[in-house]
C-alpha cells in the first residue's frame, strides 16, 4: 500500500503568505499516476496543481485561486516584447485562447507584498477532459462528481530582474472560473499526469525566461474560463482567456 498525500495550495494574497495545506491518504495499489516521476499503474490521490502515468497524487480544487514530468522551461535572451514594453492588461480584461497579456505579479515576502515583476502569459488553451483520464487515481466523491478541464499556458518574466518562486510562483496564480463565477485552484499531482503534464516554474525566475505547463481544474460543472489573478487589483478583476 503506497501513502498518498492530499493537498490544497491556497494564496493569502492580501496577507501576503502563500499556505500549502496538506492532509494524508491512503491509495490502494502498486503506484498512483499524477505529476511528476516513476513506477506503475495504480491508484493515488488529487490535489492542487499538477500531473499521471507514474505515481502521483492530487488535492481538491476550492474557491479562491502546476502537474510534472520534466520541466519545459526555455531561457532566452529578452527581446523587444521580452522586456515590458508591451502595454499591461487593465483588470478585467476578456481574451480568447492563444491571446497574451502582459500583467504585473506581486510576489510576498513575510508579512506582507514583495516586489512586483512584469509577466506575458499566455492561456494557448482549454479543453475538456474525461474522468477515465484518473483511471488508477483515487478520488473522493466531489472529485468523481467533477469535470476535468485542462489548460496550456506559457509564462515569460518581460521584466528587467529575476525573481525568486519558491514562495511566489506565479502558476499559482493562473485558475479556473467555474459556472458560478468564482476561481477554482488547480490539481496537484504526485506523480506524472500524461494527459496534462505541469512544469515546475525556474527558480530563480529570470528575465527573458519562459515555463510552459499544463494545469489541471477538477470542478464540479467543470470551468467556462482561465483566470489570472496575480495581484489585488486582478483578483477582484481578473485578466480571463475563454476557449476558442
Amino acid at each position: 500500500m503506497t501513502e498518498i498525500h492530499d493537498t490544497r495550495q491556497t494564496r493569502a494574497r492580501r496577507g501576503g503568505i502563500f499556505a500549502l495545506i496538506a492532509a494524508a491518504l491512503l491509495a490502494t495499489g502498486i503506484a498512483a499516476c499524477g505529476g511528476s516521476t516513476t513506477s506503475t499503474t495504480a491508484a493515488a490521490a488529487v490535489g492542487t496543481n499538477a500531473s499521471a502515468a507514474t505515481p502521483a497524487a492530487t488535492s481538491t480544487p476550492t474557491s479562491t485561486s502546476a502537474p510534472t514530468s520534466t520541466p519545459a522551461t526555455t531561457a532566452s535572451a529578452p527581446t523587444a516584447s521580452a522586456t515590458g514594453t508591451a502595454r499591461v492588461a487593465s483588470p478585467g480584461t476578456s481574451l480568447a485562447a492563444g491571446q497574451p497579456a502582459t500583467v504585473p505579479f506581486q510576489t510576498t515576502s513575510t508579512g506582507g507584498h514583495g516586489p512586483a515583476y512584469k509577466l506575458r502569459v499566455t492561456v494557448e488553451s482549454i479543453k475538456r477532459g474525461s474522468l477515465e483520464d484518473f483511471s488508477g487515481i483515487q478520488l473522493n466523491a466531489t472529485e468523481k462528481a467533477s469535470t476535468p478541464y485542462y489548460a496550456k499556458v506559457k509564462i515569460t518574466n518581460v521584466g528587467p530582474s529575476s525573481f525568486n518562486t519558491s514562495n511566489s510562483d506565479p502558476a499559482i496564480s493562473v485558475e479556473g472560473v467555474d459556472s458560478t463565477g468564482e476561481v477554482q485552484t488547480s490539481v496537484t499531482f504526485f506523480g506524472t499526469f500524461p494527459p496534462c503534464p505541469d512544469s515546475d516554474t525556474p527558480n530563480p525566475f529570470h528575465s527573458g525566461q519562459s515555463v510552459e505547463t499544463c494545469l489541471t481544474y477538477l470542478v464540479p460543472g467543470g470551468i467556462t474560463k482561465v483566470a489570472y489573478t496575480g495581484t489585488d487589483a486582478y483578483e477582484t478583476s481578473p485578466v480571463t482567456w475563454a476557449a476558442k
